[in-house]
């Protein structure tokens, strides 16, 4: 499915509640002003080229999970979630979706990783158009050792400035490298099911798919805990068991 982000003005909003589904997006919000421009060419699965000059960015959006509006931590934030597009072939919008764990779809959880590990508090600009532009990579180039230059998908431009030479620089594009170069070295995929969902569009007119964070790590699991602090095993125990009775009778033993 595809996510071409519409270019459109910071912070335009598409509002349409919808009623009757038990997934779906009730409001998407384009954050344009987050982030940089970006020119770009990308083919989908039936070879058709996509061309977008626009803005490389992220959204905020309301999930409604099987019926019930999903709420967020923070009580001040009016349960809105930062989202970003894992396609790029189609225009936002809200719309009936499924919530579906990353690891279902081809880059997901290498995007999730991403995610987890780039979108901090107050990220600049840099660091979102960046980490979207690696987010289309791995998503579109899923089966290719991942470059901006070439693929199904490649950049032009980012924030008006083509790729970086020895006498060019373009922080935005090194950074989404750097991303990329740091994903194929330390990717791990563990809870990035449990925490991770991508929103793909249902009916006959497609929306853009969206990879939100919509839940917290889980817990520690307790016995984890103890295994790591040396907890003995039972068999452990029992020799430990068998070896004080061993003394007691030696010591009976000298007294004697």
């Amino acid at each position: 499915m595809g996510t071409l982000v519409l270019a459109v003005a910071a912070a335009a909003l598409f509002l349409a509640p919808l009623n009757g589904y038990a997934d779906s997006l009730s409001y998407v919000q384009f954050v344009g002003s987050a982030g940089q421009s970006v020119s770009m060419i990308s083919k989908d699965d039936g070879n058709v080229t996509h061309t977008y000059n626009g803005t490389a960015s992220n959204f905020n959006i309301k999930v409604i999970d099987d019926g019930t509006l999903i709420q967020t931590p923070n009580t001040t934030d009016q349960d809105w979630f930062t989202a970003f597009c894992v396609d790029p072939f189609q225009y936002a919008g809200v719309g009936n979706v499924e919530l579906v764990a990353p690891s279902t779809v081809r880059g997901g959880l290498q995007a999730a990783w991403l995610f987890e590990n780039y979108y901090k508090n107050a990220p600049t600009k840099t660091t979102v158009a960046a980490l979207q532009v690696a987010l289309w990579e791995v998503v579109v180039d899923y089966d290719k050792a991942y470059n901006l230059k070439t693929g199904d998908y490649y950049v032009t431009k980012i924030n008006g400035i083509g790729a970086p030479t020895a006498t060019l620089a373009n922080t935005t594009w090194s950074l989404a490298d750097a991303m990329l170069a740091d994903l194929q070295q330390n990717f791990n995929a563990k809870d990035l099911d449990f925490m991770y969902r991508i929103a793909q569009s249902l009916g006959t007119t497609g929306k853009q798919d969206l990879i939100v964070r919509l839940y917290d790590p889980p817990a520690a699991d307790p016995s984890d805990a103890g295994a790591a602090a040396g907890t003995p095993e039972p068999t452990t125990v029992i020799l430990m068991g068998i070896g004080l009775i061993g003394l007691a009778g030696f010591k009976k033993f000298r007294k004697n």
